[in-house]
């Protein structure tokens, strides 16, 4: 559980890198944006098939909510829509127990966080 804390840590890193560099924010927003659309889908995929090991229905279902959960956030592009992300990211760590899916999911995680974390100072 404190691996999980620690990986949102990274909205921290990812805001004090926007104020020790504010001049680079407006050249690299597309870049933060990309980089993060690329990190919810390296987790959506690495999840889904530790889940698929499980069940292929619940790795179906939580495809399906990932997707979803994707097109609303980019349709309702306000910051507040992240938490749920980490919500959606949270479940597969607690159904899965195996350690290398979890600390892999950890690091994925921290790294959705810089980018993340730098939006909301632009933002």
């Amino acid at each position: 559980m404190i691996e999980l804390l620690f990986s949102l840590t990274g909205i921290v890193f990812g805001y004090i890198l926007a104020c020790i560099a504010p001049e680079e924010l407006d050249v690299g927003k597309k870049y933060f944006v990309i980089g993060q659309h690329v990190l919810y889908t390296l987790i959506v995929i690495l999840s889904g098939y530790y889940i698929f090991q499980i069940s292929s229905i619940a790795c179906i279902v939580w495809i399906l909510v990932a997707i979803t959960f994707f097109i609303l956030k980019m349709k309702l592009k306000n910051k507040y829509t992240e938490v749920g992300s980490y919500i959606i990211f949270a479940v597969p760590y607690f159904i899965n127990a195996d350690r290398t899916f979890q600390l892999l999911l950890i690091t994925l995680i921290f790294l959705y966080g810089f980018p993340f974390g730098t939006l909301i100072k632009i933002q």
